[in-house]
């Protein structure tokens, strides 16, 4: 029985490390992907800004339309 715990102790301390391992890779990863996320997210709202300022702009005011 005492050997038995001794085993469990022993794997519970492998499963804490990988865990603390793992939380420290997905947090390396989360920091990468905002790092590429922001630049994108700088020429979409770019992108949106110039798609406002084009629709915004309506060549009909220029064309007389006659009734």
């Amino acid at each position: 029985m005492k050997r038995e715990l001794e085993k469990t102790t022993q794997r519970l301390y492998v499963v804490e490390e990988a865990e603390e391992k793992l939380c420290s890779q997905l947090g390396e990863l989360e920091s990468e992907a905002l790092d590429q996320v922001r630049p994108l997210n700088e020429q979409l709202s770019h992108a949106q800004s110039l798609l406002k300022s084009v629709n915004s702009y309506s060549p009909n005011r220029f064309i007389k339309v006659s009734n």
